[in-house]
């Protein structure tokens, strides 16, 4: 059984109307003249907390800081050109209760071909969405570090690392010359993901875990290889990590999946994921066998709440129903698809599911539906 609360279109509207959308202003940036700016930079220092900057087609050639809640939306075209090697994107100290969103541009190092699009995000309590942006010739590289809530959707990097940091990522890949193709520490969440180590002089796993918990589902981790190395494709130095049946793990010539000290624990795990094509909203869960469930939509919660059940990303308080069902035979999977009005650019719902299966309550990880 499944199916989408009678309500769920009301629900959406009144979820977004007590967001405040009409109160957000929306900033225009054309690199031809026809916006309100001619370059974004100046745009993002004019954008208040919760306004919308637009960025038509285009090349802009600058580095971008950020530290407040706004969201930055590329139109199909639209190309950001780094002027330094490093810190081309530097996203910090976004205040709790504030969403930085990001998506849809196309990023160029600074040397196109040879340096990445370095993108960091430092000490923000706020949410921060990165979703649907493309390497020019070259991935970008991302460092995240003493983050409460990134969400990481349709991207892949050439070198990534996240240390003390709460992360929920789907659809990414990460692939480095560097080792790893991922190192993290923290809670970190993949859900159909690929990792894959360097296979260069010294080969690398496809992720290091330095301490914290890593959670896979429907993901395949792949170790480097030479021709007689053995290398596993998680490295441990501590933690835990967790291993749905889904997960592929492939060490090279021997090797053990998962090496080192940290603890491996295989269970099934749920996940959640949501997307909107401007007039529907598309809602995937890959749930645990035999459960029961309901998903919820909020407007971003001030703060990851870390529970008995998991790790709770919504807001308690003025929560939505949106999907209920069960899970009563051995397929995981349910999908939902919800109509709704039209909602500007670049405004963000968190969506999370709640099973209940062996007389036990659990969470699914988050999704952030980026409108």
């Amino acid at each position: 059984m499944f199916g989408v609360s009678r309500s769920a279109r009301l629900a959406l509207a009144l979820l977004f109307s007590c967001c405040g959308l009409c109160a957000q202003r929306v900033l225009i940036v054309d690199a031809s003249g026809g916006g309100d700016f001619r370059s974004i930079g100046p745009a993002v220092a004019a954008a208040a907390p919760g306004d919308h900057v637009v960025v038509r087609q285009g090349t802009y050639a600058e580095n971008l800081e950020i530290d407040k809640g706004i969201a930055l939306v590329g139109e199909p075209g639209a190309l950001i050109a780094a002027t330094t090697i490093g810190g081309n994107l530097f996203v910090r100290d976004v205040p709790a209760g504030q969403a930085f969103r990001m998506r849809g541009f196309t990023l160029r190092g600074s040397f196109p071909g040879v340096f990445p699009f370095n993108c960091v995000l430092r000490d923000t309590l706020g949410l921060c969405v990165l979703q649907e942006l493309y390497g020019d010739l070259i991935q970008p590289s991302l460092h995240i570090e003493r983050c409460h809530q990134v969400e990481l959707r349709a991207i892949a990097w050439s070198d990534a690392t996240v240390v003390d940091s709460t992360l929920a990522a789907s659809t990414v890949v990460f692939e480095s010359d560097n080792l790893w193709g991922l190192r993290c520490s923290g809670s970190v969440t993949l859900d159909r993901c690929v990792a894959r180590g360097t296979t260069g002089a010294v080969p690398g796993a496809g992720i290091r875990v330095d301490n914290g918990r890593l959670t896979l589902t429907r993901t395949e981790v792949r170790a480097g290889a030479l021709a007689t190395y053995p290398q596993s494709a998680i490295d441990t130095l501590g933690g835990e990590v967790v291993l749905d049946p889904t997960v592929r793990l492939v060490p090279a010539n021997g090797a053990p999946p998962v090496s080192g000290s940290g603890a491996v624990v295989m269970r099934e795990v749920a996940s959640l994921g949501a997307a909107s094509n401007g007039a529907r909203l598309e809602v995937e869960l890959h749930g645990l066998s035999g459960s029961d469930f309901v998903i919820l939509a909020t407007r971003p919660a001030p703060a990851v709440l870390p529970t008995s059940f998991g790790e709770l990303w919504l807001l308690a308080e003025d929560h939505v129903l949106v999907g209920f069902g069960s899970l009563r035979n051995s397929a995981r999977q349910r999908v939902l698809s919800i109509p709704h009005a039209p909602v500007p650019a670049g405004y963000a719902i968190v969506l999370q599911a709640a099973q209940f299966a062996g007389g036990a309550l659990s969470l699914s990880s988050p999704a952030v539906a980026l409108f």
